[in-house]
């Protein structure tokens, strides 16, 4: 029997309510899926997203089944998983930021610590260096 018919055996039989098939499944094809992601997203997101892959897989196990090879299929959805990932992560980046940009007071400038810097050095100066400076 090939690991095709294999797959396709213990695709039905998880669909069937089979939690050992889909167990085999997920043993069998978990090193794939892990590497697949790895390739893609920081090594901390890495178990989340094969995760969610088996999740996807134990959610729509007719696709799967239709499918011509499951670990292109696999590979097609981890893609998608790894994608969404990277995007909330750059979007709770960015929130973040945009956060930390409002909690700045907008009625001093940032440049002000700057100028007094400034003007305390200028004033340490003989008043003929100030003057030319000004100018």
């Amino acid at each position: 029997m090939t690991q095709a018919c294999a797959n396709a055996e213990l695709i039905v039989a998880s669909a069937a309510g089979g939690d050992a098939a889909f167990e085999a499944l997920v043993l069998r094809h978990q090193a794939f899926v892990q590497a697949a992601c790895r390739r893609q997203v920081s090594p901390s997101e890495v178990d989340d997203c094969v995760q969610a892959v088996f999740l996807v897989l134990l959610r729509r196990p007719n696709q799967a089944a239709r499918a011509s090879a499951l670990e292109a299929w696999l590979l097609m959805v981890a893609r998608h998983v790894c994608a969404t990932a990277r995007r909330t992560l750059r979007n709770r980046q960015r929130a973040e930021q945009e956060a930390a940009m409002q909690s700045i007071p907008r009625d001093q400038p940032a440049t002000a610590p700057v100028v007094e810097l400034l003007d305390e050095c200028l004033a340490d100066l003989p008043k003929r260096q100030r003057e030319a400076i000004a100018l």
